[in-house]
């Protein structure tokens, strides 16, 4: 079920570049990593990236009943009880900087409601009077406005900060929480290698974060090579039930069944009450059939959770098209819960009969100007494009960079969660958190070990079904620079009852484009004036979001004339085109649906005849409807072709 993710990989570099600073790491100091926190210009709010690549079920909320907190209160962080796995950390710098940990929605989604009263955290020895903070972080990554801070002595071990007075913090549904505190190093600290931070387990990305300026912008930075900082809440959780159980998770597998197929599904179930619970049921349901009981007489203990495999066999009888899973909880201790909320979780499949194999793979790349690990990403890029002929790639830049392209700003605002980022189809694999991927840390240690996997990934979208076909077929007036693209193809028949409507995408790309781009010299970043950037999105030929495909006989046709601009190259362009659903409006409600079916893409160096100059007049002639279709000399009729001789190609009209 599950593929091999990159984000597993620990990072093997000792020193970690970002901006003209370089860190040596001692083999016991905190490590900034490369991904940055921003500042919010437009209010002046700190943005989070949420999760940074931590993907569920793999990020565990650990609630305990611990030392110094009453039978109603317990701990909530990514440390588990009072554990500590390593002591004295040390930054390596002088200052006061304000650390801290990001708790997701996702860990704190079972006690939503409850309130939370104060902030424990571990340190080797007191660092004085120190400042805890806590923040709300909206689903957008930017605090909310809602905080909480306090000023307290610091003791060696676990400090148990109770608020003031009344206050509390209430946790919110789909909110995560960022808490932390003020923690100094001095000078003789730092001279010594010693600091006095404890961390547990390991972190890959929001369990330790630094705030500061480290000469690439003032925020909030991942510290990966330590563990989990020791901070975590403190919550009141009188107002949740004595036992109670949620489906945390759920994995219902690629979304396109074909019929006969069975699902293999995975769920996690969580205690999130009070007391253990000893036994409980599942129940599956299809659609509106019967639910399917499943019992466990596993005890889950509270703030633990228990996951099963169940392979479920869907029979010849689903219709083809779009279908429901679920998944919910029946019993506890036998008897029915006490509360049904978090405990249902559902997904879609499609069944379907009929398909087609894919001809290529539509790799988007969001890329930055100004993101020096893009110089990292795009060799291997290099490599991969180099070696996997069923892939054709687009760069979409950030906005506001030189090379961006204001119709393509909403992809960066749906699926880049991070610089450079990519989606692959935009297809969105079970269980992860974003739809794209980065291997951002892994491009800069080992691209060659990088590579190989994004071609497994490519190999294993081989595997999904196509519902259409695409073919382009171009022709090209050097004259005017217009550019003719007939972009033709077959619909599967069940492409309406999987698909719905669909939606063609032209668009056309460029190599070969000089421009600026930070890169890395030596150890410095530095800003390359005359950068050489490939597969740079240089214009929409249909509309952004794809034009409505008519069907017709179970075929398709669309024609598009475009002028290019006299500063692109034509013998260095491609035209891409692509088919995905139709949707009025793309938004985080329908973005997993929005996958690519199939794609294709034509290097208009065959057209303009760049690169390969040759005799064409010793190559037949064959002939081409403007759909795409070849057609013999002999049955040719009035009308509209393209002529291929060699690498020839050109528009004729046939008068008879």
């Amino acid at each position: 079920m599950k593929r091999f993710s990159i984000i597993l990989f620990t990072a093997l570099a000792s020193v970690a570049v970002y901006g003209q600073h370089t860190a040596s790491v001692s083999s016991h100091q905190a490590k900034l990593a490369n991904a940055q926190f921003t500042l919010s210009s437009a209010n002046s709010r700190v943005a989070v990236i949420a999760d940074n690549g931590n993907k569920a079920p793999m990020a565990k909320s650990v609630i305990r009943k611990v030392d110094g907190l009453s039978s109603m209160q317990r701990a909530v962080g990514y440390s588990n009880t009072d554990s500590i796995t390593q002591k004295n950390v040390a930054l390596g710098m002088t200052g006061t900087y304000p650390v801290g940990a990001l708790l997701t929605s996702s860990i704190l989604k079972p006690y939503e409601g409850c309130k939370v009263i104060g902030i424990r955290f571990a340190l080797t020895n007191s660092i004085g009077r120190s400042r805890v903070f806590l923040n709300g972080v909206d689903a957008e990554g930017v605090l909310t406005g809602e905080s909480i801070e306090q000023t307290q002595r610091t003791y060696e071990g676990w400090n148990n900060i109770f608020f003031n007075g009344s206050k509390s913090y209430e946790i919110k549904e789909g909110e995560d929480i960022l808490v932390g505190f003020d923690y100094t190093e001095t000078e003789e600290m730092v001279a010594a290698d010693e600091g006095y931070l404890a961390t547990v387990g390991e972190a890959t990305g929001n369990e330790f974060l630094i705030y500061g300026n480290f000469n690439s912008g003032e925020g909030w930075y991942p510290i990966t090579n330590v563990g989990a900082l020791c901070v975590q809440l403190i919550v009141d959780v009188s107002s949740l039930p004595s036992k109670d159980l949620d489906i945390v998770y759920l994995d219902t597998g690629f979304r396109y069944k074909q019929r006969g197929e069975n699902v293999d599904f995975y769920t996690t179930v969580a205690n999130s009450g009070r007391e253990d619970v000893n036994g409980y049921s599942v129940a599956y349901q299809i659609d509106e059939q019967a639910p399917v009981v499943i019992q466990k007489d596993e005890t889950i203990k509270e703030g633990e959770s228990d996951g099963f495999e169940q392979i479920v066999a869907l029979g010849d009888n689903l219709s083809v098209g779009k279908h429901t899973f679920k998944v919910f909880v029946n019993t506890i201790e036998g008897a029915a819960p006490e509360t049904n909320k978090n405990d249902m979780m559902e997904s879609v499949f499609y069944i379907y009969e009929n398909s087609f194999a894919r001809q290529q793979h539509y790799v988007e790349q969001y890329t930055s100007q100004k993101e020096y690990l893009a110089y990292y990403v795009n060799d291997v890029f290099a490599k991969v494009s180099g070696s996997a002929n069923n892939m054709c790639m687009a760069n979409i830049y950030e906005p506001g960079n030189t090379l961006a392209t204001a119709d393509a700003d909403y992809l960066t605002d749906l699926y880049a969660y991070t610089y450079p980022s990519f989606t692959i189809d935009r297809s969105y694999f079970p269980g992860e958190k974003y739809i794209a991927y980065d291997v951002n840390y892994y491009a800069q240690i080992g691209p060659d070990f990088v590579a190989p996997i994004i071609m497994d990934m490519l190999a294993q979208e081989d595997a999904r079904p196509a519902f259409a076909t695409v073919n382009i077929t171009p022709s090209y007036n050097s004259d005017s620079r217009e550019l003719s693209l007939g972009i033709s193809g077959d619909v599967s028949e069940d492409a309406s009852a999987v698909m719905g409507d669909l939606a063609l995408t032209v668009l056309l790309t460029e190599d070969g484009v000089k421009a600026a781009q930070y890169v890395v010299n030596g150890n410095q970043v530095a800003n390359n004036p005359n950068y050489i950037h490939n597969n740079v999105l240089r214009k929409f030929v249909s509309a952004p979001k794809g034009d409505k495909i008519t069907v017709n006989g179970l075929k398709y046709s669309g024609n598009y004339t475009v002028k290019l601009d006299d500063s692109w190259n034509v013998g260095k362009m491609k035209a891409i085109a692509f088919v995905t659903r139709m949707a009025d409006e793309i938004t985080d409600a329908n973005l997993k649906e929005m996958d690519i079916t199939n794609a294709n893409s034509f290097d208009l160096s065959d057209v303009t005849g760049v690169y390969s100059i040759e005799d064409n007049t010793s190559y037949p002639c064959k002939y081409y409807t403007i759909d795409g279709m070849e057609v013999s000399e002999s049955q040719l009729a009035n009308g509209i072709y393209i002529l291929r001789q060699g690498s020839s190609l050109k528009k004729v009209l046939i008068k008879k």
